[in-house]
């Protein structure tokens, strides 16, 4: 399937993650990827259609690089992802559930689903 051809974004993955890359194929043909899983789980490279996509109602997520006993992010150097709370820089580590999060995973048997809220910087 082509880049084309595929329903509006977000793209959800049969890894959990919503796409962060399209791979692009010598024949210029495209298609969307889990960046941080391709090659290591299949489902990296299976779209999963819209009306299929799991449920993110009630659910909330954590940066992968949250620290349970500190109550934050390990690094706490640089900006944050911030909600649209109205307040600039806010500090979340913790947020609902979005297909929209960057690098978000979907994590249905855990407590929390996991994204990357900026605590290493974004370069």
């Amino acid at each position: 399937m082509s880049v084309t051809e595929l329903p509006p974004r977000p793209w959800v993955m049969a890894c959990g993650c919503s796409t962060t890359a399209v791979r692009r194929l010598p024949d210029g043909s495209s298609y969307p990827v889990c960046f941080p899983h391709y090659g290591i789980d299949p489902g990296a490279e299976t779209l999963i259609e819209p009306d299929a996509q799991p449920s993110l109602e009630g659910r909330r997520a954590r940066c992968a690089y949250f620290n349970a006993a500190l109550g934050r992010c390990n690094d706490t150097r640089h900006n944050r992802f911030s909600e649209k709370s109205g307040k600039v820089g806010d500090y979340l580590s913790e947020i609902e559930s979005s297909w929209t999060l960057p690098f978000f995973e979907h994590c249905p048997d855990q407590e929390f689903d996991k994204f990357f809220c900026g605590c290493w910087g974004w370069d």
